[in-house]
């Protein structure tokens, strides 16, 4: 009886998780949230996923489609992907409709890490006499929200670079040449991952050698990234096609008031943020700033500068890398500034290998940045 009982379980919750999916590109700074009710019977009465922000939430959504149904609530199952809210914010707490409609149980896949909330729901269900399970599809409860946990846990986004390379590891020929490594199915997909992210950053090197747009031209529905440069000496071109679209956020060194107010009347943000040497700009503090802001998660698309600066400081949470089945013979390498004293450089495990279309992805995570936001739940 245990075991079907929780295949039952089981089979509902990674229902929640998919209806979760549905929602990752519009929900930021939110996390994505999937809820499915489902009767004595078993039957699925309700189901809702998070929508944009201040839009209603998966729980409130769920109820409401049971109710539109001519479903009563009252003796249910329901399972979440996230510890439902209990505080007031964009919208009224989705605890209180919970309780209100007097479900038996409530399954629920990953304590809401949130400050104002961080078991304060459970608590409060219990004391309603609602049966509460924690834990059920934790870990891909948690990689759906990665970014916003991280945020909430670390003060920190989670942070990718995703970087094309030949098979003999270079990201470009000798003479800067780098469209296109991947085929058209990789750089599709790479729109995927744009997406998925709070902003996008790169350099001004970047900007200047390939005058990138910095959008996701995947999918309509989709809440489009900020764009993040990191411009030192503040001299990014008035005409760079990065300004054509949504908000563009420029950190610098420099402080030139007339070019602040030349790119500020272009939907521009400029930050100044110089570090203590006066040299360059403060990550530190920009990445506070960042979280602070709300950026739940970054998309890093730049050059060898940026991608060695970032790695050799342990900034980067995981590594996007696209490999094509070319060979360059000679060209520029990524992490050429990146430099290593050991052969026991373990800072990244390998998380998942796929072939899209003619190219392979891989995907590598920082053990210790993955382990700093697991342990907050052991």
């Amino acid at each position: 009886m245990d075991n079907q009982i929780k295949n039952y379980d089981l089979y509902w919750m990674e229902q929640a998780i998919e209806l979760a999916k549905n929602s990752i590109f519009i929900t930021k700074p939110n996390p994505s949230v999937g809820c499915i009710i489902v009767n004595n019977l078993g039957i699925c009465i309700g189901k809702g996923s998070t929508q944009q922000v201040g839009g209603l939430h998966a729980e409130v959504l769920a109820i409401n489609d049971a109710i539109q149904n001519k479903y009563s609530i009252e003796g249910s199952t329901i399972f979440v992907t996230l510890e439902p809210c209990c505080h007031y914010g964009r919208t009224p707490p989705c605890i209180d409709q919970i309780i209100k409609h007097k479900p038996k149980r409530i399954v629920i896949a990953l304590l809401d890490p949130n400050p104002k909330i961080n078991g304060k729901s459970i608590e409060l269900l219990k004391q309603s006499g609602i049966h509460v399970e924690l834990g059920l599809c934790f870990r891909e409860a948690l990689e759906l929200n990665l970014g916003f946990v991280s945020r909430m846990v670390r003060n920190k986004p989670w942070i990718w670079s995703k970087i094309a390379i030949s098979m003999d590891g270079f990201c470009s020929l000798n003479n800067g040449t780098s469209k296109w490594i991947t085929g058209i199915e990789a750089r599709q997909d790479s729109h995927y991952w744009r997406a998925k992210s709070s902003a996008i950053m790169t350099g001004i090197g970047t900007i200047i050698k390939d005058d990138p747009l910095l959008n996701v031209r995947i999918n309509k529905n989709v809440k489009q990234p900020i764009k993040i440069i990191l411009d030192s000496n503040l001299s990014i071109s008035e005409k760079a096609r990065v300004f054509d679209g949504n908000l563009v956020i420029i950190f610098t060194a420099k402080y030139n008031k007339e070019k602040i107010k030349q790119l500020s009347d272009l939907n521009a943000s400029i930050l100044y943020m110089p570090n203590i040497y006066g040299n360059g700009i403060d990550f530190s503090e920009m990445f506070s700033w960042l979280n602070k802001n709300q950026i739940n998660d970054i998309h890093v698309e730049s050059g060898p500068k940026l991608n060695s600066f970032l790695l050799s400081n342990q900034m980067l949470d995981e590594i996007i890398l696209y490999i094509a089945p070319k060979f360059f013979g000679k060209g520029i390498n990524l992490f050429q500034y990146f430099k290593s004293n050991s052969l026991n450089n373990e800072y990244f495990n390998f998380i998942e290998n796929v072939q899209i279309g003619s190219d392979i992805r891989l995907r590598m995570r920082s053990k210790k940045s993955y382990d700093n936001v697991f342990k907050y739940f052991n």
